[in-house]
């Protein structure tokens, strides 16, 4: 018992003198410069994946992926690493034209899968977009981290199971989200 004691206290006071978390930080207020912060950042990703959705889509109608759009997104790429030391906001239109060209060149794998269930990409991007955006939301309500944490969290998972089902309504069922969904219904049921 005292050698248990012993070391819990030890692995403690390590735990203590390297990771000096303080909470205050973690979960407090966010100054305003912050809050404008994060709003930008989740934005640019939910606009990011947009573009790069737009991309993959434009492949799947009329197959414009291929080499050329996989030359662009290297180069457009290395504008963007090169656009920092430039000006700050010719990155966001460059980083649009990489994601929209990265998913153009990924999009004879999104064929493929589209050939197995079309519905696949769609949700998977619409479950992701959702998700970015109730963080946005959740950043741009909330001054508190702890807050923008908790909602963009519970936000989305109410949300992403609304837009499956909406998601299966239009392209078909997806058994594999509706076993999952009953399993762990009937496993509450039983307790």
């Amino acid at each position: 018992m005292l050698l248990v004691r012993f070391v819990c206290t030890g692995i403690r006071s390590t735990m203590n003198r390297y990771f000096q978390i303080d909470w205050n930080v973690l979960f407090g207020m966010n100054p305003p410069p912050v809050q404008i912060h994060l709003i930008q950042v989740y934005l640019t990703l939910f606009c990011t994946l947009m573009s790069s959705a737009s991309g993959a889509y434009l492949h799947l109608l009329w197959n414009i992926g291929g080499l050329l759009t996989l030359l662009a997104c290297i180069g457009t790429g290395m504008c963007l690493i090169l656009a920092q030391l430039w000006n700050e906001w010719k990155g966001v239109p460059l980083l649009l034209v990489t994601a929209f060209c990265q998913g153009a060149s990924i999009g004879p794998l999104f064929g493929l899968v589209f050939k197995t269930d079309p519905g696949i990409i769609f949700t998977a991007y619409v479950a992701i977009a959702v998700a970015f955006g109730c963080f946005s939301v959740a950043a741009m309500l909330s001054h508190r981290r702890g807050y923008i944490y908790l909602g963009g969290l519970l936000s989305s998972s109410h949300i992403i199971p609304i837009w499956l089902e909406f998601a299966s309504t239009v392209f078909g069922d997806y058994p594999i989200f509706w076993k999952c969904v009953l399993k762990k219904g009937a496993e509450n049921d039983k307790e």
